[in-house]
């Protein structure tokens, strides 16, 4: 496994916390 493919794995799951984050404190807001 390349350095570069676990710096993308890394980066996207980080980016997918923190959408899904948001999502849910906007859920919550509009409730």
């Amino acid at each position: 496994m390349n350095k570069r493919w676990f710096k993308i794995v890394i980066y996207v799951t980080l980016g997918v916390m923190l959408i899904s984050t948001l999502f849910m404190s906007l859920g919550s807001l509009l409730q």
